[in-house]
Formats: structure tokens, sequence, C-alpha cells
């Protein structure tokens, strides 16, 4: 319970950060048609972001929301910094709100820590976890389908995928999947979007 609560927070936090929708149309595309296209078909129709430190390709029919810093010190016009380390990209995402109800793709780079290590102490944000196989442009990365407990006895679990791709063996990046919320189904790492989406990450 404790740990869905912190997770609820946090996860407040991230959202309540969203400053704008940038990348994608928001427009049905290829991709929000269905998931049998193949990731190489995916990046044709889309568009390569630059957040800051990285840059990661935003499929067509997704919406990629910059995240900000509310914890941060505002500028002279009350905004919170934006984050050059963090984004969001949401399928089938016409604003940043839909971040709170459709399928995305959450990612962290992290320029300190090595994916196992990272991986490893994410997890203590979940009641159960499971590790799992993934494999990034041919990279195996650490990688746990997990699970929060709803608040209530009849509430539904929250699942997500978590995939750290390393990038150097001290860094790597952090990839939350949705792939369920709320009893509302999600997507997966195997999804053509969120595949192409990992594969395109990459460092400035």
């Amino acid at each position: 319970m404790k740990k869905r609560i912190a997770m609820l927070l946090a996860l407040c936090l991230v959202l309540a950060g969203c400053l704008t929708a940038c990348g994608g149309s928001g427009e049905s595309g290829s991709q929000a048609a269905g998931d049998t296209a193949a990731a190489a078909d995916v990046k044709t129709g889309g568009e390569t972001i630059d957040v800051g430190d990285f840059t990661v390709l935003c499929p067509e029919g997704w919406l990629g929301v910059v995240q900000t810093d509310p914890l941060a010190e505002k500028d002279a016009d009350g905004n919170s910094p934006v984050r050059t380390d963090a984004y969001i990209l949401v399928k089938g995402g016409e604003s940043e709100w839909d971040a709170f109800t459709k399928p995305g793709v959450n990612i962290t780079y992290w320029a300190e820590n090595d994916a196992q290590t990272q991986g490893e102490g994410s997890l203590w944000f979940y009641d159960k976890t499971q590790e799992i196989e993934v494999t990034v442009g041919g990279v195996k990365c650490p990688a746990w389908e997990v699970e929060s407990e709803g608040l209530t006895a009849d509430s539904p679990s929250d699942f997500y995928q978590l995939v750290f791709i390393p990038v150097t063996e001290t860094s790597c990046f952090q990839v939350n999947i949705t792939k369920s919320v709320s009893g509302e189904e999600g997507i997966t790492f195997e999804d053509a979007g969120a595949m192409a989406i990992m594969e395109s990450l990459k460092v400035k």
C-alpha cells in the first residue's frame, strides 16, 4: 500500500510537470491502426525529437510530451524548467493529459547509473516483479514486468514493463511501458511503436 501511494505521488509530480505536447500529429496513423507493422515501417512516418540530453523518435500516431521539473526554481513567469533528461510518448495521444489514461512510454536518461543497478533499485516501488527477456537493437537489457496493487481490494492492479537500456558501463535509459492501468489494456515492449522508440534512443 505504501509503495502504491508513493508511486502515485511520484507519477502525479511527473505528469503535473508536463508542459506542452509536441511531435506526432495525434491523428490516426499506420501505427495507431494496429501493431502489425514492423518497427522499421513505424520509423518512416515519425519525427525525431531533441529532448536535450538525448534524441528519440516520436512515431506517427503517437504524441510527445515535454516534461518539466516542478521542484526546481521557476523562471520570472512562474514556469518550471524543462527537463532535458526525460520525455513521455503517448500512443494515440491528443493532449498531454492523455498520459494519465492512454498507453505510453516514459523515458528517463540516467547519466551516472548503470542499467542493472538502476533497474534493481527501481523495483522497490512495486508490489510484485518478474524478470523478462527484452532485446533492444541486439542488446539484451535488464527488464522486469511489475505490478502495483490497487488501493482497495476491488481496485485492479496496474502493470508496467521496465526496460533498462545500457548506454555505457555507467549510464542507461530507463523505459517504463504501460501494460495496463485501472483495468484498461495498454501495450508491451513488443508493440512496434514502443520498440521503434527504444531503438531510436541516442545520447547527444
